[in-house]
Order: structure tokens, then C-alpha cells, then sequence
């Protein structure tokens, strides 16, 4: 009788445990920063330098920059901007701009910043790609563009990342800029556009493409693309404040399979 009442209290224990597993392995929660276009010159701007020290209060999981590091690639501006980059104490990854292509900027990006141009990552149930919208063909840049390899990469990522709960895609040039920039990003090249806006749709319930490269804030659904534009790290705004033109950061929070998205101004963040 003793050893039923043993086995019994063994059976729920083990009961108990796995249902406590299930529950935990369901639940989750996450947090990271995206901004872009922090360029002021040599150094990065004094807004990004604020922006910075905020999130090392906020503490994200990681931040994402989206281009426009410095306003040209050096050796020296990228340092400036690596080391405030490192300020935010949470790990980062980069995301290549206009303002990083120059003479030679491939060789110094390898040594300083990682081996791939394009690349993706997973974190808890959601996946992240960055793409690189400059592709080089017979000696030259060619920007807002995805070059044919890429793309092929591309497809495989999202064929694999098709049960993560959300796919977070990040590039330079938005696909569909706003009306005073029109032709300035990725639809200076219409049909490749289309065809990267096309793939994409494909995962519109999950995706969501962030951009930088206009220096305000937007977000919008174009053909179920959910794109949103992030420049306002410190580059010289480009509308007004109407229109998206002020400074800001995106404080994303992914729990329990939902999405929440902050807007955050600079200046409204610290230490007590």
C-alpha cells in the first residue's frame, strides 16, 4: 500500500515537471533596439552618443544599426564609432550603408567589422537576416541593389525561418522611400525591387522590413510589406516633425509570440 501511495506521489511529480516545462518552453521573452543613421562627420553624432547611453539603462538583449555609421569609411571614423557603439554594453550588429562604401571600404570592413557582408542569426523562436544592398560588379559599386547570390541566399533564410514566430529583416535603402525621396533607395532598380518585395510578401504575416538611409521615422504597409524607416540616430533630419523628422529609436519587445514596438526620443531616459 505504501509503495502504490510512493508511486502515485512519483507519477504527479513527474507530471507536475513536465507540465512546468511545456508552459516555460512556450513563453518567452525578448527585447532589442534597432536605429540608424547616426553619421556627423568623422565622429558620431552627439544624439547617438546620448542615444547610447540610454540603452546602456535600458539594457536590450542587442541593438541593430542600420547604416550610416560615420559620413565616410575610415579607419578613424570607424573606430569613433565602434567605440560608442560599445557604450550600450549589450551586444550589436551592423548593417552596411551608403556612407560605409568608399575606396576599399570591403577590406576595411573585414578587418573591422565581421567576414559577411550579409548574414543571419536566430534568437529565442525569431529570426534575424541582414541584408547588404551594394553589390559589386566588375570592379564597381553598384548601389540598391541585391546581387543574384544574395538573393538565393536570401530565400533559403526565409525557407528556414518560416516556423520562427517573427522574421526580422534589416537593410539600408527602404524598398519603398517616402514621396520627397523617391528614387533614392532600393526602387531606383523597379523590377528588382519588386522581385525582393514579392519574396518577402511571401512571409508578410511574420515579417517586418527595417530601414534606415532617410533620416526621419516611418512606417508603413506597401503590397503586405510591412516596412519601417529608423534614421533618426543623429544625421541632419530630413522632414519635419510632422512628417517623421526627429530623433529617435525603436525599443522592440517580442514576448509570449507578441510584438510591441517603442518609439523613444533621446532626452527622455536615466539614471535616477
Amino acid at each position: 500500500m505504501k509503495g502504490q501511495r510512493v508511486f502515485l506521489w512519483l507519477k504527479r511529480a513527474i507530471f507536475f515537471v513536465l507540465l512546468l516545462v511545456v508552459f516555460v518552453s512556450q513563453v518567452y521573452g525578448f527585447s532589442f533596439v534597432v536605429l540608424g543613421d547616426s553619421r556627423d562627420g568623422e565622429r558620431p553624432a552627439s544624439i547617438f552618443v546620448q542615444i547610447m547611453k540610454e540603452i546602456s539603462l535600458l539594457h536590450p538583449d542587442f541593438v541593430i544599426h542600420v547604416g550610416d555609421w560615420v559620413d565616410y569609411p575610415s579607419r578613424e571614423g570607424w573606430q569613433n564609432f565602434l567605440e560608442v557603439m560599445k557604450t550600450g554594453k549589450v551586444p550589436f550588429y551592423l548593417v552596411v550603408g551608403n556612407h560605409e562604401i568608399g575606396k576599399n571600404w570591403r577590406f576595411l570592413y573585414q578587418e573591422m567589422i565581421r567576414d559577411e557582408f550579409y548574414y543571419s542569426f536566430e534568437y529565442q523562436n525569431c529570426s534575424f537576416i541582414i541584408l547588404c544592398c551594394y553589390e559589386k560588379r566588375q570592379g564597381k559599386e553598384i548601389q540598391g541593389k541585391i546581387d543574384p547570390i544574395q538573393f538565393k541566399w536570401l530565400e533559403k533564410q526565409l525557407k528556414e525561418a518560416r516556423d520562427s514566430d517573427f522574421i526580422f529583416v534589416f537593410v539600408h535603402e527602404p524598398l519603398y522611400p517616402t514621396d520627397p525621396h523617391t528614387g533614392t533607395g532600393l526602387d531606383r532598380y523597379p523590377k528588382s525591387r519588386d522581385r525582393l518585395a514579392s519574396l518577402l510578401r511571401k512571409y508578410k504575416e511574420k515579417l517586418i522590413l527595417f530601414c534606415g538611409h532617410e533620416h526621419l521615422y516611418n512606417k508603413t504597409t506597401i503590397n503586405g510589406v510591412t516596412q519601417i524607416i529608423t534614421g533618426g540616430a543623429g544625421a541632419p533630419l530630413h522632414a519635419s516633425k510632422k512628417e517623421g523628422g526627429f530623433f529617435h529609436y525603436l525599443y522592440i519587445t517580442v514576448k509570449d509570440k507578441d510584438l510591441y514596438i517603442a518609439v523613444i526620443k533621446p532626452g527622455n531616459i536615466s539614471s535616477p
